[in-house]
């Protein structure tokens, strides 16, 4: 019997070390949760406060994301901790776990708010660390049974909250697609592929000294080529709603932190009324996603995308880690997708069984804008020292920025713009492959470009000069057998959305304006029909004490305030605050460096009459 018994015991022995690690286990999960919910109501009161776009960019995702994360974090904590159990007493193990993750939850909860200065969090943190310690440590076994209770019931509300979001979502587009009217007989598919932040004299196929982009070279070859396309803003969201509208920005309300305001009737929208099945795959999550308004009239929107590295990435520890130490695999930007993923996508979306309609489809991709993370330069990978330097790149001010980290960053920039020209090609070849292509209208842009110094001017958004406006556009029709066409005149890039319609087929019932550039490109009209290339930046916004301090926005040097931009053949006029004004002959001097006196210049009060009329239109 003595012997049974002792079997029975070191039988039991284990079963009990597995319950107490289960305990444990369930505890981590309980703080985890507990500041993770903290940590998600933060979000949402932080996003609500500022407008929900941009930077404070929300998703439905994220009020069970930070959970999970937090809960990853504390279970990684108490692996690492294991060891301090074996070599420590068991109520030393008690104190020094509990007050460890606190410690780590509460200040990464608290410094990715970068409201509270550094030393007051560790001293809050370290109090609380303090205080959960010492109540574990005094009654842990009423402690571990009320975790065992609480973790499986929160773990299984943040599966059916995910499991909700999935299914409303996922359930919406069924409904949209079904109710699609019949769409026109013969009509194209539409493909338009916006590079955010792509520059026209970077791209090879409108500079030779730009970077090799010989897959838009093809495209090019057989479409038409606008070689003065001008970006009516500087920056994404307004460049996004007047191509998608046919408005100028000035007449959208779409600002910093105001979205495009549903009653606008936008682009998609039309072509879904008209039979349609829209798309959309965006990189640029806070100025392009649902948020931004850019999303109306798409069935299918991808925009933040739920992966298990946005998940992890949700908690402040794991994201400075791992986008610090883990190269370019983890931008600076988590929620933003990488080229390679737009474009995944994209083909997992056209291999779903077909709908039997023509398709418009819409993807925005990111790799050029900041922080420039290339995989390769110079035939190699970035080092530790020139990752760190591009993702601190555009927090800083102009005094900051030496010779040599331009260099870097142009570098960088010039890469980008390769990987990009790579996946058109992926995309070409993969509609090519389907017997698709042939059916296809292929319009490529970019929403605006990129300042690296030029007028003492960093990144974008704060300027109206050719380095921000003067954009690629190339449109090939795939249906038709045509030679290259160039197109030398200066165009508006708010004409994108007529130009799609005329091909679609639909010519009235829309209030999309603008004039379409087939039309414009057409022998015909080549010497003819001139374009209103107007441009329109403003920083007032910025003024608005909600509003972050942008390092360059706010320490540019020049222009502070409204900008217009009036460009008439070859002349570029910008307009500032207090009617300071810049006149610049792009024939001769297309880098805009020898300004023409606006004073004395009898070229520069016609362009202001002309800027004055048109606003007054």
């Amino acid at each position: 019997m003595s012997h049974i018994s002792v079997d029975q015991d070191s039988k039991a022995k284990p079963d009990s070390q597995w319950k107490i690690a289960f305990s444990y286990f369930t505890f981590s999960l309980v703080l985890g949760q507990t500041t993770g919910i903290l940590s998600a109501l933060y979000g949402f009161w932080y996003c609500s406060r500022f407008g929900f776009i941009g930077p404070y960019s929300w998703d439905l995702h994220r009020c069970w994301t930070p959970i999970v994360s937090d809960m990853v974090l504390a279970v990684i904590l108490l692996i690492l901790a294991s060891p301090i159990a074996i070599i420590f007493r068991r109520k030393s193990f008690n104190f020094i776990y509990p007050g460890t993750t606190t410690f780590f939850l509460i200040s990464g909860l608290l410094l990715s708010t970068h409201k509270i200065n550094i030393l007051a969090t560790i001293l809050l943190s370290l109090g609380l660390a303090i205080q959960v310690g010492r109540n574990f440590q005094n009654s842990p076994t009423s402690i571990l049974k009320a975790c065992r209770r609480i973790a499986p019931v929160g773990c299984s509300l943040i599966l059916i909250a995910a499991a909700t979001i999935l299914g409303i979502r996922s359930q919406a587009e069924r409904i949209s697609i079904s109710k699609l009217p019949d769409a026109p007989r013969h009509a194209p598919d539409i493909l338009f592929i916006v590079w955010d932040t792509v520059r026209a004299d970077y791209v090879g196929t409108f500079n030779d000294s730009g970077v090799p982009t010989p897959n838009l070279d093809k495209l090019a070859a057989h479409g038409t080529v606008f070689q003065r396309a001008v970006a009516p803003a500087s920056w994404t969201l307004p460049s996004h709603a007047s191509m998608f509208t046919g408005q100028f920005p000035h007449n959208l309300s779409a600002d910093w932190m105001t979205p495009i305001p549903d009653e606008r009737e936008m682009l998609a929208e039309v072509l879904s009324d008209h039979g349609y099945l829209t798309s959309g795959f965006v990189a640029n999550i806070g100025y392009c996603g649902r948020n931004s308004g850019v999303h109306q009239g798409f069935s299918h929107f991808e925009d933040y995308k739920l992966t298990w590295k946005n998940v992890i990435l949700s908690n402040f520890y794991l994201k400075v880690l791992l986008s610090r130490f883990a190269i370019q695999r983890w931008p600076h930007q988590t929620e933003s997708k990488t080229g390679q993923e737009v474009t995944r996508d994209f083909q997992k979306w056209k291999e779903r069984p077909p709908q039997n309609r023509p398709s418009f489809t819409f993807l925005n991709y990111m790799d050029a804008h900041t922080p420039y993370l290339p995989k390769k330069i110079h035939s190699r990978p970035l080092t530790q020292y020139e990752v760190t330097e591009m993702l601190s790149y555009d927090q800083k001010s102009p005094e900051e920025i030496s010779d040599r980290l331009i260099k870097l960053a142009v570098t960088c920039y010039r890469a980008q713009i390769h990987a990009l020209d790579r996946e058109l090609g992926k995309i070409l070849n993969f509609l090519k492959q389907r017997n698709e292509l042939q059916n296809t209208v292929v319009i490529v842009a970019s929403d605006h470009g990129e300042q690296f110094g030029e007028h003492e001017h960093y990144y974008h958004g704060n300027s109206l000069y050719q380095s921000v406006v003067h954009v690629p556009l190339v449109i090939c029709d795939f249906r038709q057998a045509q030679a290259s066409d160039v197109v030398e005149r200066p165009i508006s890039l708010r004409n994108i959305g007529a130009t799609v319609l005329e091909f679609a087929g639909i010519n009235s019932g829309h209030s999309i304006r603008g004039t379409s550039l087939i039309q414009m490109a057409s022998t015909t009209t080549h010497a003819k029909q001139q374009d209103v290339v107007y441009g329109f930046n403003s920083m007032e916004a910025l003024k608005d004490p909600r509003y972050p301090n942008l390092p360059f926005m706010l320490n540019s040097i020049g222009w502070k305030g409204r900008l217009d931009l009036w460009i008439e053949d070859s002349h570029s006029f910008i307009r500032g605050p207090g009617q300071q004004s810049e006149l610049y002959d792009l024939t001769t001097d297309p880098t805009e460096q020898n300004e023409i006196s606006s004073e004395k210049s009898a070229k520069a009060s016609k362009l202001n009459s002309q800027l004055e009329s048109f606003l007054d239109k």
